[in-house]
């Protein structure tokens, strides 16, 4: 480990850089142009993000297997226990992250929280191996969801003030979606999953857990081995710092008449900064409100379309993670040129999802051409979904405007949007559940 530290600091890791409001913040030297760490880099990200999922995918990608032992209410459940944690985490993360990382060191605290994620999301799909009932199932997938939702919001985190290009953000996104390729390949190896055979469900998860233990080592590479980071996390130290001493001076200085008539020499509190960038950010918060709660909304009801055909939820489920895959890719090739676009392309997008449910109802829903149709909407429904979400990732710095650089405001950014996200979710799946309930 000495030697790799030796290498990191070989060469400059931090340059002062003066923001639009006359303050001096220090930001890592620029690596997102050296190609011959680009790749590798980018393959870590795209390695975490998919440990971050996989281990939940494969719970929901089970559901022709937990239809058929616990009913086609299951789903939904399974759904709500995974994503339900994902609220109470992200304003955690929001509120509590900052004091932490300041008190105790950022390379710590996020190596720390990762670890945590995964622990719970190997501890639960353990829980799986020997469930006997639908009430251990849903608390295993409760753990996963923790553990999940734990990853992905330091992931998203860092990947904001790691690099500049948004190309972390983008391989961490497609991670978190490519990772149901391997479930699926995981799947087809042990044949469990597509009936109510439970012959190979252990095998099944075991899988699982060896993957996620890999991923869980290819975090360690991330937070060990990649200079990005390192200097990320010595440059956040410092700012943090920084910005500790001159909230300090200025307590100090309260009564001095010329601070009390300048705006700018006051440091903001937590919220006033929260509130500053959701000011500035609230159009992306919207989009993934409009985004998240119908494609959630129809995510939860592939169990419960009228159809003759019984792997047509698998094939939904792979399709929507498929397509979805597709549409976060799509940003690299042609990323959003705007905010306003993102936000008329999300409001066509309640077309096709009109069109879903219109499908599922249909009083002959369970001809074959109605099956085709539901494949058709949910692969239109998720590219568009996948587009939309890592889009405002994407975008939404550049509304910080000139405090872009400060990494402080990045990562409350990014925790801003995971909230945005989780509550979308959740909107998504008690709008789900109200309507099974109600008898649709």
């Amino acid at each position: 480990m000495e030697g790799s530290e030796q290498e990191m600091l070989s060469a400059p890791l931090i340059e002062e850089v003066t923001l639009g409001n006359g303050a001096i913040i220090t930001r890592g030297r620029n690596d997102d142009d050296d190609s011959s760490s680009g790749f590798y880099e980018d393959a870590v990200w795209f390695g975490c993000g998919m440990g971050s999922s996989i281990c939940y995918i494969a719970t929901l990608s089970s559901l022709v297997y937990f239809m058929m032992t616990y009913g086609p209410d299951s789903f939904v459940y399974l759904n709500l226990a995974v994503y339900l944690p994902s609220v109470p985490i992200s304003l955690a993360q929001a509120k509590y992250d900052h004091e932490f990382d300041r008190e105790f060191v950022s390379y710590r605290t996020y190596f720390f929280r990762g670890v945590v994620g995964f622990a719970f999301s190997i501890l639960g799909t353990c829980i799986i191996l020997h469930s006997k009932s639908q009430a251990l199932v849903i608390l295993a997938a409760i753990m996963q969801g923790l553990g999940g939702s734990v990853l992905l919001g330091i992931l998203n985190q860092m990947a904001s003030f790691v690099s500049s290009s948004g190309r972390s953000k983008a391989a961490v996104s497609t991670g978190v979606q490519a990772s149901a390729l391997v479930v699926l390949a995981v799947s087809l190896i042990t044949g469990f999953g597509s009936s109510d055979d439970d012959s190979m469900l252990g095998t099944f998860f075991s899988i699982i857990i060896y993957l996620e233990c890999f991923f869980l080592g290819v975090f360690a590479l991330l937070m060990m081995s990649t200079r990005s980071v390192y200097a990320s996390m010595i440059r956040r130290d410092i700012n943090s710092s920084s910005s500790r001493i001159s909230l300090l001076v200025d307590n100090d200085n309260e009564n001095d008449d010329e601070n009390e008539n300048d705006p700018t020499s006051r440091q903001l509190s937590d919220n006033e900064q929260y509130y500053e960038i959701f000011e500035r950010t609230k159009y992306c918060c919207i989009i993934l409100v409009i985004t998240l709660v119908p494609s959630f909304l129809v995510g939860s009801w592939f169990t419960i379309i009228e159809t003759d055909w019984m792997r047509l939820p698998q094939i939904l489920f792979y399709t929507r993670i498929g397509a979805d895959l597709c549409g976060r890719i799509a940003t690299i090739a042609r990323p959003p040129a705007s905010v306003k676009a993102l936000g008329m392309l999300a409001g066509l997008r309640l077309i096709p999802v009109a069109f879903f449910f219109r499908n599922a109802m249909h009083i002959n829903a369970t001809l074959p051409i109605h099956d085709v149709l539901s494949i058709i909407l949910v692969a239109i429904i998720a590219f568009l979904s996948g587009y939309l979400v890592t889009g405002c990732f994407q975008l939404a710095p550049a509304l910080l405007g000139s405090d872009a650089q400060d990494d402080s405001k990045l990562s409350r950014q990014a925790s801003l949007l995971n909230v945005a996200f989780s509550f979308a979710a959740l909107g998504g799946l008690l709008s789900s559940f109200a309507l099974v309930a109600a008898g649709f």
